[in-house]
């Protein structure tokens, strides 16, 4: 019995392991407008991630939290788009004319001002991902206004914001970014990922992996 269930928890573990959102690009406020500001999560796993009961946390609102309950879940490969508690999701559509369709918005998610944190939480409470922002007293940290912060897959989740950089200064080697312009002349891809990475194991490793873990279980209770 005891295998069992720990072959359970391994299933648990694995099937954990491939849901995987980071958060992949903000700027906390456009050239013209501080409702131009966006947060951007990106799905990295293999299987749809549900985000219900998920809150972004913000000097905006430290109490409660911005709800995402707009969104049902992420796509394996998606990223969707937060929006200020300014502007709607077909207004950002309009300030951003080229912004590729189909993009999942969560519209008043955020409030954010230059020197702020950007904390995601799951419906539990627990900490997905975060990023502390903080320039004005270090000339070597860029500010993401009117060009959106991006970093690279191999910085995802470290919280370490001297390794982003802005999405039209993209570092040595990484320089086949795709930027959009929005009627403002903000710079950025919101929806779109935009840099190359290293993929988590494709859907059907994982389930070859689960499918594994599965039968070593099935193989144990058959042995009692």
């Amino acid at each position: 019995m005891k295998r069992f269930f720990l072959f359970a928890a391994m299933l648990a573990s694995a099937a954990s392991s491939f849901s995987q959102v980071y958060i992949t690009e903000f700027m906390w406020r456009g050239n013209t407008r501080l409702g131009d500001q966006f947060v951007e999560l990106t799905n990295f796993g293999p299987a749809a991630v549900d985000v219900s009961g998920w809150r972004l946390w913000n000097k905006g609102n430290v109490t409660n939290g911005w709800s995402l309950d707009n969104l049902d879940s992420i796509a394996p490969g998606e990223s969707v788009v937060i929006l200020s508690q300014y502007v709607g999701d077909e207004e950002f559509r309009d300030v951003w004319p080229d912004l590729t369709s189909g993009v999942q918005f969560e519209p008043g998610g955020t409030d954010m001002a230059r020197e702020d944190f950007i904390l995601i939480r799951d419906e539990n409470g627990d900490p997905v991902d975060r990023i502390d922002f903080y320039d004005i007293n270090n000339p070597d940290l860029i500010n993401a206004r009117g060009v959106s912060a991006v970093t690279t897959f191999g910085n995802l989740g470290k919280n370490i914001f001297a390794d982003w950089f802005l999405s039209n200064d993209a570092p040595d080697g990484s320089d086949d970014f795709t930027n959009l312009t929005s009627i403002y002349n903000d710079i950025g891809t919101p929806g779109y990922l935009n840099f190359a990475y290293t993929p988590v194991p494709e859907p059907a490793s994982a389930a070859a992996l689960l499918g594994l873990l599965a039968l070593g279980a099935a193989s144990l209770r058959r042995r009692r």
